[in-house]
């Protein structure tokens, strides 16, 4: 972005350019899970909003997978914070441990993960079927 003024006073003229430029984002993401099941996981991403490093999606991390997390709609910029609940059900299965870490991102790359929290939650399991009646 840039933003060119120009005065005239006294005879005497002066150019100023004011250029932001945008970086790749370096916030600190919180994580947390706010639910979870045998087969998925609620996470609650909060990150600092920052115009010159804005953050266009989330990448998150679990055990050997990763999701891309478009911000959209689905964020909610409150002040200087965003904020997003995310429902995480591809590739969970019943009564194992995940690790969830996450990284900002925008056009020009992600923050590193270091960044970030990561928070660790075991699936519940599998509930049983009801016994079936034998006639």
């Amino acid at each position: 972005y840039s933003c060119k003024v120009s005065t005239t006073s006294n005879n005497f003229q002066a150019d100023v350019t004011l250029a932001l430029m945008k970086e790749v984002p370096d916030t600190t993401v919180k994580i947390t899970i706010s639910s979870f099941d045998s087969r998925w996981v609620v996470l609650d991403l909060t990150a600092v909003f920052n115009e010159n490093k804005p953050i266009e999606f989330f990448s998150i991390y679990y055990n050997d997978f990763s999701v891309q997390l478009n911000i959209g709609e689905e964020g909610l910029l409150h002040g200087s914070l965003l904020s997003l609940s995310y429902n995480i059900s591809s590739n969970i299965s019943p009564y194992t441990n995940y690790v969830f870490n996450v990284s900002s991102c925008n056009d020009l790359g992600c923050s590193k993960t270091e960044n970030s929290d990561s928070v660790s939650v075991t699936t519940l399991q599998s509930s049983a079927s009801p016994p079936r009646q034998l006639n």
